[in-house]
């Protein structure tokens, strides 16, 4: 996906849409303060990308809620 159409899709997110699916590009440089909640499909390749996943929540002494989804076949 071209910045271009990134810049877009993120400025239709915050003004009205409920749920982005997003690739660990959306972990670093994002700002959206309302969002309250990450779900993460896989396990991060590292702690660092996971700490930056979850980064996305729990700003401004809001409450942090992630959830990931391990699939089996990984081990």
């Amino acid at each position: 996906m071209l910045q271009m159409e990134r810049n877009e899709r993120l400025q239709a997110f915050r003004k009205k849409t409920n749920i982005m699916v997003a690739t660990d590009v959306a972990a670093r440089g994002l700002d959206i303060p309302e969002i309250r909640t990450v779900i993460n499909y896989d396990i991060a390749r590292d702690v660092d990308t996971h700490v930056h996943r979850v980064g996305r929540t729990g700003r401004a002494e809001n409450e942090l809620n992630d959830k990931t989804i391990i699939m089996q076949d990984i081990f």
